[in-house]
């Protein structure tokens, strides 16, 4: 493991308007994966490898780096005396530059921005307590987001050519403006998460149950849908064939463009089908129904 707080080059503290600034460059090589806690780190692929740290100098000794493995360790410690917030850890800056990078891990306060990341391997986000992630456009072979707590992912294009998981848990948050791929999705979503994404996909299976709400469009050969729990869904789904089964109090509203829809449902909630189909078949007890008046209406 790499010395920590390495000092490669002189130390240069500069005046500004709040506070004073100290800047220096970390040494590190050959890492493809970053471990991020309670610090800001923005990240730029490009064809060397670059460590630089800009902080408050009043926070200079609390920041310690290091490489283990192929991870790039980037650490805040935070003494416990609490009011430590997110626009703080924007005053603890990490500028980190690489050829390749397949695994993010952000955990703490920490706060992780890129623009455009384009791998031929792998690609991994694991996100958890009151993080931020910020995300360009992504490309890579297979790709697996999980995001829990309260902590908030936002990510533009996304475009794969193997399969996808996708994870968000707690109270956090995962916004996809789109993802392609020519494989299939996993999609889970649990507790009081709330979720806004768009597929094109092979197919999806997806999970939905707590408080979770998700706003979805999916363009997808086959989906497979369990809502549960208290859970909202508002879904556009254009496709073959839909399995969607709702359970609990849950409420679901599909607008669907396909061949065939098979929906059970066994709950006291609200679910409603409209758009157009072949082939609807609908299975309730007890007191639950499905809507479809507004189905197939030439």
């Amino acid at each position: 493991m790499k010395t920590i707080l390495s000092l490669v080059c002189a130390v240069f503290i500069a005046l500004s308007a709040n506070a004073r600034k100290v800047e220096w460059m970390f040494d590190a090589t050959d890492f493809t994966a970053i471990n991020a806690a309670t610090l800001y780190v923005k990240y730029t692929q490009g064809n060397r490898y670059s460590v630089k740290v800009r902080v408050e100098e009043k926070y200079a000794d609390r920041v310690e780096l290091s490489v283990s493995g192929k991870t790039l360790q980037l650490k805040f410690r935070d003494h416990g005396e609490g009011g430590f917030s997110w626009e703080d850890s924007l005053n603890v800056c990490v500028e980190v530059t690489s050829p390749v990078l397949t695994e993010v891990k952000c955990t703490g306060l920490a706060v992780f921005r890129s623009n455009d990341i384009n791998v031929s391997e792998d690609f991994s986000v694991d996100m958890s307590g009151a993080t931020k992630i910020l995300l360009g456009n992504v490309s890579c072979r297979t790709c697996h987001f999980s995001v829990s707590g309260v902590s908030v992912m936002d990510v533009g294009n996304v475009k794969t050519k193997g399969a996808v998981v996708l994870s968000s848990t707690g109270a956090s948050a995962m916004n996809i403006k789109h993802l392609e791929s020519v494989d299939n999705v996993s999609f889970d979503c649990s507790g009081a998460s709330k979720s806004e994404v768009s597929f094109k996909v092979r197919d999806i299976d997806s999970k939905i149950s707590g408080a979770a709400k998700v706003k979805m469009k999916a363009d997808a050969r086959d989906m497979d849908m369990n809502v549960s729990g208290a859970a909202k869904l508002e879904l556009g789904f254009t496709g073959e064939k839909m399995v969607v089964g709702s359970s609990g109090a849950s409420v679901l509203n599909l607008d669907v463009d396909c061949k065939m829809i098979r929906a059970t449902n066994s709950g006291a909630n609200v679910f409603s089908i409209a758009g157009t189909t072949d082939d609807i078949k609908v299975e309730c007890s007890g007191v639950a129904r499905i809507n479809t008046t507004k189905l197939n209406r030439f």
